[in-house]
């Protein structure tokens, strides 16, 4: 089974180095490509997502779940790093440990393996790892530069908190996106994933500096890698058998999101912030590099048999 899994995910990567030949070779702004993602792409990726599911309480209460695992690792890293860094290395680490790559890597992962049912329960997933990012996430990575209230009013003017709604609002109502619509958000679908990891491969190829910080890599690697799979298990088993809210479908997306690589919205945030986006885009390599073998290894041999994909 690795090596299904493996073969399925290695599509991600060379999409990654095509990104790279091309912010190697080619003039790419790349700050273009994450405003194209970020205000059209993902809204619309959201919007598709949401509106082809049964909204009920445990729908509704997966992206606060979402949240809530994001935010509790990033606080328990930022806390605990406190004592190794001084400098912003501490914010960069607390972002990056709280977020996940769902939507560049998680996504395509998600639509190989999972019918589109349990990709749309994904999706709503998603919605919660991208509130985190763009709250508590935001924040704790800003680190004073942006005040709380300057956080929330970025939280309440994010696309796709209102792509979110008008799903939820299509999806209640019963309403129907019209079918030439459809053909052309599961094609953005698309194009979202490709450019997301090709934004990689760029951001990659504009690294002036390779200098890696292994003490920085190493705990970032062990809370993605080791704390964050550990802590949703055990909310995945507390729930399966002892307060039985969700179902399979449910546990297959909670599972994904645990054991893949820390998000490329460190990489924007680090260049926006100025926040030393070389080591952001280092670190960001470094858990992706790693995943290409973790996540097929740890899907075959342990996740599968918990709840089989």
């Amino acid at each position: 089974m690795f090596f299904v899994l493996f073969l399925k995910i290695l599509p991600v990567y060379i999409t990654i180095f095509i990104g790279y030949l091309a912010g190697k070779y080619l003039k790419i702004d790349r700050n273009t490509i994450s405003q194209i993602l970020f205000y059209i792409a993902n809204p619309i990726v959201i919007l598709y997502g949401v509106s082809h599911i049964k909204v009920n309480f445990q729908i509704i209460s997966l992206p606060i779940l979402t949240w809530f695992i994001g935010s509790t690792m990033s606080l328990s890293v930022y806390y605990l790093s406190s004592f190794l860094f001084k400098d912003n290395t501490r914010n960069i680490l607390a972002f990056s440990s709280g977020s996940t790559s769902m939507g560049y890597f998680g996504l395509p992962i998600a639509m190989a393996l999972f019918d589109e049912d349990s990709v749309s329960v994904y999706v709503v997933c998603y919605i919660g790892m991208a509130l985190f990012e763009n709250s508590l996430g935001f924040y704790i990575a800003a680190n004073g530069i942006y005040t709380a209230k300057e956080c929330m009013l970025k939280l309440f003017k994010l696309p796709s908190s209102y792509a979110m709604i008008l799903g939820f609002f299509f999806s209640i109502y019963g309403m129907q996106i019209p079918t030439f619509l459809t053909d052309v958000m599961i094609n953005i679908r698309g194009t979202f994933t490709t450019l997301g990891m090709m934004l990689l491969g760029v951001s990659i190829a504009k690294i002036t500096s390779f200098k890696i910080d292994w003490k920085l890599a190493l705990i970032t690697i062990t809370a993605k890698y080791v704390f964050w799979p550990l802590f949703v298990l055990g909310i995945v088993l507390l729930d399966k058998h002892v307060i039985g809210v969700y179902d399979e479908s449910i546990y297959k997306a909670l599972m994904l999101l645990a054991i893949i690589p820390v998000s490329g919205s460190s990489i924007m945030l680090a260049n926006i912030l100025n926040f030393q986006p070389d080591k952001a885009t280092l670190l960001l390599l470094i858990s992706t590099a790693v995943g290409l073998f973790y996540v097929p290894l740890i899907i075959s041999l342990f996740f599968a048999k918990l709840v089989p994909f």
